[in-house]
């Protein structure tokens, strides 16, 4: 019965997964975009051709097999499986990062760091989409029943979801590069150095600007890389309590990055007016905004930028201020919530008092 249906059975167990976090996407955000998301879902799985071609190629071409490589250089089977993953985990973050990067030079898809956020993960679902297919239906097709109901339980529990949270991680950094711009002039108040970057800008003669966007953009895909090559490695090692571990972390870590002010904030970085630009007393005030910044006062910096944007509500660099602030409270709020549910955890001991000499003494008279 299962091999007879076979296509049309992992056509709707591969899709299930893939459509239940798409409606969530839909019905909580972004529904005036939904003709982009789903061009997005559609090229995030046939990058599943590309990216298996390639894996492919380097894997049987006798000229460019990577195993062989890694054979002959290393010694250690850890190393070498760190690395292989590595490169074929690569390969699929790179080709989703592509499709992302491509639809928003298009259609300038992206206004928010949260929107990134969802048309990364939207590539990465229809990916999972074609990849859980091709397993489930090369399974079926060869009778092996047993192992199709463990794969499809696997897939769908975890790897669905690390496609989802390893595209998550990218599509915030891309966010981030996006709009670099802010982002670097708010660096530069801090007083950050910049010191890597500005060595970059002299070799290679670029702007800073377009140098910190590469490297967010450079920083996402390495997390996201290195995030795909672990658990791919602990999978092979049969390490699924590390595994499951990884994904709880990483999942209370995207909905944190979603759930941020600075996410939700849409930056103007508009050429035809500098959103930068401070009066005098403004600056004054921005003085006061980075004392009470460094010396942790959130709460302060965000009533310092309500009132330097009553008077100049386009200036992006003190919304980011007002923005972070709010998270920065947020977290010293959420962690203080934790320190006291610890703290009411611990059960007080009784101090039982020590008797004293006279009482000791009267109490063997007594006897």
């Amino acid at each position: 019965m299962l091999e007879q249906y076979g296509f049309l059975i992992s056509l709707g167990l591969s899709f299930a997964p893939a459509f239940g976090w798409l409606l969530l996407i839909y019905f909580l955000r972004h529904r005036e975009k939904k003709k982009f998301l789903f061009f997005t879902f559609l090229l995030g799985g046939a990058s599943v051709i590309l990216v298996f071609g390639l894996q492919s190629f380097w894997l049987m071409d006798p000229a460019y097999n990577i195993n062989t490589f890694l054979e002959v250089t290393f010694t250690s089977t850890a190393t070498i499986f760190l690395i292989f993953f590595a490169f074929m985990g690569g390969i699929e973050e790179i080709i989703k990062h592509l499709i992302v990067r491509i639809m928003d030079k298009r259609y300038f898809l992206i206004q928010t760091i949260n929107i990134a956020i969802v048309f990364s993960v939207t590539t990465a679902l229809g990916f999972a989409f074609v990849e859980n297919f091709i397993y489930f239906y090369g399974l079926l097709s060869e009778g092996l029943i047993e192992g199709f109901w463990s794969t499809f339980i696997f897939r769908t529990m975890f790897s669905t979801l690390g496609h989802v949270l390893f595209s998550a991680i990218f599509g915030y950094y891309y966010g981030v590069s996006k709009f670099s711009e802010t982002i670097l002039m708010q660096e530069k108040i801090l007083g950050k150095t910049l010191r890597l970057t500005k060595i970059i800008e002299k070799l290679t003669k670029g702007t800073l600007q377009d140098i910190y966007r590469e490297q967010k953009i450079m920083k996402g895909l390495i997390f996201a890389c290195g995030a795909h090559m672990f658990f791919n490695f602990f999978i092979q090692w049969q390490q699924l309590w590390v595994v499951f571990l990884m994904l709880i972390a990483l999942t209370v870590y995207v909905i944190f990055l979603f759930r941020t002010k600075t996410g939700h904030l849409v930056f103007m970085e508009t050429k035809a007016r500098s959103p930068y630009y401070l009066a005098p007393s403004n600056q004054r005030m921005l003085g006061h905004l980075l004392d009470m910044w460094h010396a942790g006062r959130y709460d302060e910096v965000e009533k310092v930028c309500n009132d330097i944007l009553l008077v100049d509500p386009m200036n992006d660099v003190v919304k980011l201020f007002r923005a972070q602030a709010l998270d920065k409270q947020a977290i010293k709020k959420g962690t203080q919530a934790v320190a006291d549910i610890f703290k009411r955890g611990k059960k007080e001991e009784p101090i039982e008092e020590e008797e004293t000499v006279e009482e000791k003494l009267s109490d063997v008279i007594k006897k």
